[in-house]
């Protein structure tokens, strides 16, 4: 009796004695008209049925979860979801999208950090002919960290003569050589190879000299990536990389287009520099070719006697 007065119960009715008359709960399992003590009981095992359910997070730990246990409470889980949300970076995200022209065939990121460098060659007269000399120091020093210069090869070929095209082959990365003014047009290949910790970036240059008319010029080196950037298992940080490659790539590009400059001739006007203008000079020779050739097409025989035209 005094246990019934320290809870305040005059009169105690167990629970087997308390019908239950709210709507029925089917979900637990639980019907109008039940006592107290089978309702209690099927509360306490739905209670503890979502306290001790687990879910998967393997997906979560991208199937490498490691030595954690990937099967784990409602509430454990929520926490790990916040905490994987909370150090989200671009490293954890997946892309599955289509790369189209990015990617294979792209300039990879290391190929990129060359990007923009310049080498000098000069044309220079002399009374008995001419000579084309370069320098390739500027174009290959200050290499970003990780990266090594590797073999250099410059190839000047012209006009065959005594059976030859090749002019010289030099060493080195600054040379001069003579070249007789009967050899023009010629041509300068240039190739250096630049090791970077993925793989080899070729530097080079196909340069066309039309005539040995004296002058000096700045080009930029084209830039051929022989690495292969890894397309699989794309994440987007990756694909992020990928695209700022491309537009790097595309912006030096541009920018060559902005200073092409075209090589002094003893009869053409090479103009400024840029693309326009480099066209407007072509255009103006084109022109003046055609009025030269437009005017041989009428040629007056003085020595002409007899019924000749």
């Amino acid at each position: 009796m005094s246990n019934f007065c320290n809870n305040g119960c005059l009169s105690p009715t167990t629970d087997v004695c308390v019908e239950y008359t709210g709507p029925d709960i089917d979900v637990i399992g639980i019907k109008s008209g039940m006592y107290y003590d089978e309702v209690t009981v099927k509360l306490a095992d739905a209670l503890v049925k979502h306290i001790e359910q687990k879910v998967e997070l393997n997906c979560l730990y991208d199937n490498t979860c490691g030595n954690c246990e990937p099967f784990v409470t409602i509430p454990v889980a929520v926490q790990s979801i916040i905490n994987k949300l909370c150090s989200l970076t671009a490293e954890d995200v997946s892309y599955t999208g289509s790369l189209y022209c990015i990617g294979d065939g792209s300039m990879s990121g290391e190929a990129v950090k060359l990007l923009g460098r310049t080498f000098n060659y000069t044309v220079g007269t002399n009374p008995v002919g001419s000579s084309v000399s370069y320098n390739l120091i500027d174009g290959t020093s200050s290499l970003p960290e990780g990266y090594a210069l590797g073999t250099s090869r410059v190839i000047i070929s012209g006009k065959k003569k005594g059976g030859k095209t090749i002019l010289s082959s030099p060493n080195g990365l600054v040379s001069s050589v003579p070249v007789e003014n009967d050899r023009y047009p010629i041509n300068m290949q240039v190739d250096v190879d630049i090791n970077t910790p993925t793989g080899t970036v070729r530097l080079n240059k196909n340069v066309s000299i039309p005539s040995p008319a004296a002058g000096s010029y700045n080009t930029f080196f084209d830039v051929k990536d022989f690495t292969s950037p890894d397309t699989s298992n794309l994440k987007l940080d990756k694909v992020v990389d990928l695209l700022a490659a491309q537009v790097c790539a595309n912006t030096s590009y541009i920018d060559q287009l902005k200073n092409i400059q075209l090589p002094k001739g003893d009869n053409f006007n090479s103009g400024g520099t840029g693309v326009e203008s480099a066209l407007g000079a072509l255009a103006a020779a084109v022109v003046a070719l055609a009025s030269e050739v437009e005017s041989l097409k009428t040629i007056n025989n003085n020595n002409c006697s007899g019924n000749c035209n």
